[in-house]
């Protein structure tokens, strides 16, 4: 399933299929990635929602989870700003989030951080699993980039 390109919904032809992915940097090793496919995009009370499929790998492990983004939280992710040394990156679905961590001019550690009580219970418990991805300044923002170029086309 990984690797697989997926298409837009129809009547979004002139957007070309897109399978966002950031690695770490040692993925030949690790194995270790973020990756997000956009399964479907809808307006429902006048805000778009755009649904993925979320997949987190690290070595032989394969993770996925659905979530849906709305238009707010491209807004977010428009504004972020590196902080010294933290910054998050929160989601209005509180179980998936970001965690970026910056060292020096372009090293930057992002960590994929999932509660599992959400996930699997509905109540937050702020356990769950956290990937480490060591990545550079330039791949999480071509990275983020990505992600807001889908917005961008609606």
């Amino acid at each position: 399933m990984l690797g697989k390109v997926i298409k837009y919904n129809r009547r979004n032809d002139n957007i070309k299929s897109k399978y966002i992915t950031l690695k770490d940097n040692a993925y030949a090793y690790s194995q270790s990635s973020l990756s997000f496919v956009l399964r479907n995009s809808l307006v429902e009370e006048g805000e778009r929602i755009y649904y993925f499929d979320v997949f987190i790998t690290v070595e032989n492990i394969k993770y996925k989870l659905k979530i849906a983004l709305f238009d707010s939280d491209f807004d977010n992710l428009k504004g972020f700003k590196y902080g010294t040394p933290i910054s998050e990156c929160y989601f209005i679905e509180p179980d998936f989030h970001l965690t970026v961590l910056h060292f020096g001019d372009e090293d930057l550690v992002v960590y994929v951080n999932i509660d599992s009580g959400l996930r699997y219970a509905n109540v937050a418990t702020e356990s769950g699993i956290a990937i480490k991805l060591n990545v550079t300044k330039d791949k999480f923002d071509h990275f983020i980039n990505q992600l807001l170029s889908i917005n961008d086309a609606y």
